[in-house]
This record gives C-alpha cells, sequence and structure tokens, in this order.
C-alpha cells in the first residue's frame, strides 16, 4: 500500500510539473506570435505611405531590429539566475547574436 502510495505521488507531482512547464512554453510561444504579427502589421501599413521611400525603409530596418531587441531581453528576464548568486552573470539570451539597433 505504502509502494502504491508513494508511486502516485511521484507520478501526480512529474504530471503537475511537466504540465506547468507547457503551459510557459506554450506562452512563450504566443508572445512571439504575437510580436511577430505585430512587426508584420507595422511593416504592412507602411506600404500605403505618402512618406520618402528611403525613410520608410529605415524605419522599417529599425523596427525589426528593436522587436529583435524586445525579444532577447524577453527571454533573457525569463532565465534562471545565476546558480552561484553572482550579480554580474551573463544570461545566454544576452549573448545571441542580436541585429544592431543602429543599422
Amino acid at each position: 500500500g505504502f509502494t502504491f502510495l508513494v508511486g502516485f505521488f511521484i507520478v501526480f507531482r512529474t504530471q503537475q510539473a511537466y504540465n506547468r512547464f507547457h503551459q510557459g512554453a506554450v506562452a512563450v510561444h504566443e508572445m512571439r506570435g504575437e510580436w511577430f504579427d505585430s512587426a508584420s502589421s507595422l511593416m504592412a501599413f507602411c506600404k500605403y505611405s505618402k512618406e520618402d521611400p528611403t525613410k520608410i525603409l529605415r524605419f522599417q530596418h529599425k523596427l525589426i531590429r528593436l522587436f529583435s531587441m524586445l525579444h532577447a531581453v524577453a527571454l533573457g528576464d525569463l532565465e534562471e539566475d545565476d546558480p552561484n548568486g553572482r550579480p554580474d552573470y551573463n544570461r545566454t539570451a544576452f549573448r545571441l547574436p542580436l541585429i544592431d539597433a543602429k543599422g
């Protein structure tokens, strides 16, 4: 009886942990998708602008760079802190190659 009870609790806790992880992963993908939709809409709105095409192109390039940095910062914020408690911990997300905002 005791072995069954311990086994049941282990399976239950593992399933709960997996469900939480899965919900978090789905939320991150949804966040990325929403930002992609926002960036796509802004790019599409530029199509009908009467502004100089050079300015439009510069704006579009800067917009994509800023969305790239926004996503990297969001992923860095979700990343686990340094296990040793160092304040200067360099998160993996902040070491990824980014598109330079200044172009």
